[in-house]
């Protein structure tokens, strides 16, 4: 390569060049570094997003066993409760003195049978729905947190 030196200029080409390399090289350092401190900023959201989206799971599902727990008693305490009402009138059928005053007893029994029925299925059914709501809110504040997120970070 030649040292010479330009018409009017101070500078020869070698030490041009090497000046371009050199400003080069530093952007090139730089941006690197850059990009390297933006992946590590991502990579700490992304872990510290699925820690928080574990312990949210975990919640959620904690809230859900207990819910579930609710239901389930709901439901055998219907169950014991039905089977309890069953004997009796069964009971009250069995020593009946007339043919009429069974069939009273068990139309009776079966008019308030299809009452609790009807009832206690709406009860357990609104406390599975409040079961799932709350089971689910956790999961959907988390969601709305990184929906959030992500649109600030856009």
């Amino acid at each position: 390569m030649t040292t010479k030196k330009a018409s009017g200029t101070s500078k020869t080409i070698e030490e041009t060049v090497n000046e371009t390399v050199v400003a080069a090289t530093k952007a090139t350092k730089e941006k690197v570094e850059e990009m390297q401190d933006n992946y590590s900023k991502a990579y700490e959201e992304y872990t510290a997003m699925n820690k928080n989206f574990y312990s949210v799971f975990i919640k959620a599902s904690g809230i859900f066993a207990k819910g579930a727990e609710e239901v389930s008693k709901a439901y055998f305490d219907y169950l014991k409760e039905t089977a309890e009402s069953g004997i009796e009138v069964t009971k009250a059928v069995l020593v009946a003195k007339t043919v009429n005053d069974a069939l009273d007893l068990q139309t009776v029994y079966a008019k308030q049978a299809f009452d609790t029925l009807v009832a206690e299925g709406s009860k357990i059914g609104e406390l599975s729905v409040k079961v799932a709501n709350e089971s689910f809110d956790p999961i959907k504040d988390q969601i709305q947190e990184a929906f959030d997120k992500a649109l600030k970070a856009a």
